[in-house]
Parts: structure tokens; sequence; C-alpha cells
């Protein structure tokens, strides 16, 4: 991720209230992150919201951008990757990306292993985020650029036990921050529950289905 316009990119093709049991692992739930950078111009553009909704079978990432102008929720599958799907609204125009299951190394969690170099564990590097301790995990990707993750392992959906390329991110971020010659991203949990809607791992209806080369082709004939 070395622009702006591939953290959207990332972003959009990922698709990452009171704490009450801390002192357990919570398997069923969700996480709100707020996104952020040290670009005043840059932040005020990602005005994200994302939502990670999981279970001991699915799990969902709700990104709302711009205030609702665009919301993106993409479904992944612990057990059928094929399942997978992502579903786009953008002021009122919804579409399902049909060819949104074909990229199957994306992993749920902002972070994609095919891409990564090497993962490495500080946990003497510690800090409390939402009442959860959280350590360091500092990840190099292939490309040069890095990212710090802090992780903690008091969540612990599913999909961070599923091994790629003979890597493993040990615990569930709360804290990223994800560096690139442009700007510096923080992807940061303001809230973590162990409240699940119950359409949260459910398939929208009535989405227009195109590819996501057809998506991108509307969205340059609107520039």
């Amino acid at each position: 991720m070395n622009t702006l316009k591939s953290l959207y990119l990332c972003l959009l093709l990922l698709l990452l209230a009171p704490i009450s049991a801390v002192g357990q692992k919570m398997n069923n739930g969700s996480v709100i992150f707020t996104v952020s950078s040290d670009d005043e111009i840059t932040g005020a553009m990602l005005n994200f919201v994302i939502t990670n909704y999981f279970n001991q079978e699915h799990s969902t990432l709700v990104i709302n951008m711009m205030g609702g102008m665009m919301i993106v929720k993409r479904i992944f599958s612990y057990t059928n990757k094929h399942s997978n799907s992502m579903y786009i609204d953008l002021l009122g125009e919804k579409y399902e990306i049909t060819d949104a299951n074909e990229d199957n190394d994306v992993d749920v969690l902002f972070i994609r292993f095919q891409d990564v170099e090497t993962i490495k564990y500080d946990k003497k590097d510690s800090k409390t985020i939402l009442g959860y301790k959280c350590y360091r995990a500092n990840i190099t990707y292939k490309d040069g650029n890095s990212s710090v993750f802090y992780i903690t392992n008091k969540l612990n959906p599913k999909s961070l036990q599923v091994k790629d390329n003979g890597l493993k991110l040990e615990g569930y971020p709360l804290e990223m921050t994800i560096y690139n010659p442009e700007t510096t991203i923080i992807i940061k949990a303001k809230e973590v529950s162990d409240y699940l809607p119950n359409d949260s791992f459910q398939k929208p209806v009535g989405y227009s289905r195109i590819t996501s080369a057809e998506f991108e082709q509307r969205m340059a004939e609107k520039k």
C-alpha cells in the first residue's frame, strides 16, 4: 500500500459498547474501528468507520465511508471461501461484486498474508486498549512498507487461526499503524462488544450483480 488510492482499494476489497468479559476470550461479537492519518488532508478523506462482526463460522466487515455516502459490506466464511461476498451501496446505487470471492488470499482483518515478508512480536511493548492488554506485532511487507499492530489474545475470531504461507497473526488487532511513503494511517478500535445483530452475516437483497472491473469502470465514468 504505497499510495492513498491503494489504501482505499485495500479497505474496499477487504471488506477490518461496554466490555462485558475482558477476562475471558470472546469468540462472538463485534469491534468498531475508526481510521485517521497523521496528515490533516488525508485524515479528512479517510472519514471511515469500520465494524467487524465475528462468530465461529463467519466474519463480516462493514466499512462506512463519508458519513454513509458509501457503505461496503464484505462477508467471509471460514469453511467455504467460495461463498465470500461483497456488497457496495454508493449513494443508493447498490452493487453485488460477483468476483469478490476469487481473491481467496485476502484476510479479514486488514492484512494480506501473501504480501507479508515477516511478522515479529515484542511482548515487552504493551498497552491497554479498551480494557484489553495488547502487545506489539511488527509487520514488514515485500514492497518495503511496514505496519505496527497491537494485538490481544482475549478476542479470538476463528479467522485468526488460519495460516497462510506459514504466517499467522497471533492475536486480534485493536490498533494498527500503517506506514507508507505518502502518509501514516492509524486504524484503532473505539468499541468492543459481545453484541451481534441478527443480520450480521446475511447477504442483502436488491443489489445489481457486476464484476469488480465493471464497478471500477462505472466509478471512472462518474469522475
